[in-house]
């Protein structure tokens, strides 16, 4: 009887704890969005509180407003999708999961790279960057396009660069091309990118640049300040504390920034408030 009594709760405590779900980290989930796993589309999607979404929460998500994270069981099969309202780390988590699921590698075809000569590389890249753009021959579109499959070659065959493998002029020509180039292939480095610009590879306030333009194409509001649209400053997210948040990336203050534009903040601020009423 009493062996029986351990039984019944061995089972009782294995039946519990199967059922249970596991939260895949942002790394795993990027890793299945970019192996193709859609998996999740057969998922229950449900809210913050783990209720079945209603109208308004699905018309948000289709729209972009708001992030999923995901659960998966035993076998590691997506079963559930929370969708919630999304933090600042959650946005570009969301950015990169829509994008690298587009895969924009797919119809890039590589070029072979001497990865024992790559700052050679990186200047040839840089020079034709920056002559198209001070009155140099050539096609911009072209050589960006070109510039970036170079680039992506490099970091598929030779690995993301470092600062002592390249020097500070080849690691501002790979982030100049990945910011030249789309959405797609910014998201699709940005793990990468983070990582330099904490390793002091890459400056803060470049990432802070691409941070707010990624921001802006999928949607978000911006957090620096640094992006115009249509000859205002576009949507910004907390615009009393910007300046908190440009020093920390190395920015001057946003009024200073602003005059390059003949903007003025506190005017641009109340046209965003009228917009938003």
């Amino acid at each position: 009887m009493k062996n029986l009594t351990y039984l019944s709760l061995a089972l009782l405590f294995f039946a519990c704890n199967s059922g249970e779900l596991r939260k895949l980290s942002p790394e795993e989930a990027i890793a299945l969005a970019k192996d193709g796993d859609l998996n999740y589309l057969y998922a229950e999607f449900k809210n913050k509180d783990g209720q079945p979404l209603n109208d308004e929460e699905r018309d948000l998500l289709n729209s972009g407003k708001m992030t999923r994270h995901f659960y998966v069981d035993s076998n590691d099969e997506i079963k559930e999708v929370r969708v919630v309202e999304p933090a600042l780390e959650d946005k570009f988590f969301e950015i990169m999961l829509r994008e690298v699921a587009v895969n924009p590698l797919r119809n890039m075809t590589l070029v072979n790279i001497d990865c024992s000569d790559l700052m050679s590389v990186l200047a040839d890249i840089y020079e034709k960057d920056q002559a198209v753009r001070t009155g140099g021959e050539g096609d911009m579109n072209a050589i960006d396009s070109l510039n970036q499959q170079q680039t992506v070659s490099i970091i598929e065959q030779c690995g993301f660069p470092t600062k002592d493998e390249v020097g500070g002029e080849g690691m501002t020509t790979v982030f100049l091309v990945l910011q030249h180039s789309s959405s797609s292939l910014m998201a699709y480095y940005y793990p990468q990118i983070k990582r330099a610009v904490e390793r002091g590879d890459i400056r803060k306030s470049s990432f802070a640049l691409m941070q707010d333009r990624l921001l802006m194409w999928n949607g978000f509001k911006q957090i620096y300040g640094s992006q115009i649209s249509n000859g205002s400053l576009y949507a910004l997210e907390d615009p009393e504390t910007v300046n908190e948040r440009r020093a920390t990336m190395g920015l001057d203050p946003i009024e200073d920034y602003l005059e390059h534009f003949d903007l003025n903040f506190e005017e641009e601020v109340a046209k965003m408030e009228e917009v938003s009423n």
